[in-house]
């Protein structure tokens, strides 16, 4: 059971893990992204993060992925609301995130994947944000 409480504050990335839909599990990002997860116990949550794409057989490239709007809590399940977005096409949806905390990390699954397609599992770690 997650809880608004148990996620009010900011939250630094550490790590992405995609999954596709035969199971492979990859890292799409090279070291050192960043981004910030910010929840506020009024119920809004914004999320921004940059990081170096890994693409095969080519350079990489810098992918730079923001959303924001209200959120809630359902059972395991975070969900955010999105009002304004850096991919036009998931404003006025809502992205379901399984929701835990292990470690003193967040973990935030997404299946399917926003960029994973069918069958995908996004991984995301978020650790507390540090001042």
């Amino acid at each position: 059971m997650i809880e608004t409480k148990d996620l009010v504050g900011a939250w630094t990335i550490e790590a992405f893990k995609l999954t596709d839909g035969k199971g492979v599990t990859i890292e799409p990002w090279e070291p050192g992204a960043t981004g910030y997860l910010v929840y506020g116990a009024e119920g809004h949550m914004a999320a921004l993060i940059t990081a170096r794409e890994k693409i095969a057989g080519a350079a990489s490239r810098t992918t730079t992925l923001g959303y924001s709007g209200p959120f809630e809590c359902k059972g395991t399940h975070v969900l955010h609301h999105v009002t304004v977005a850096s991919q036009p096409g998931i404003v006025g949806t809502t992205q379901r995130r399984e929701a835990r905390l292990e470690d003193g990390r967040l973990i935030l699954i997404s299946a399917p994947s926003l960029v994973g397609g069918p069958g995908s599992k996004a991984e995301l770690f978020w650790r507390r944000a540090q001042k």
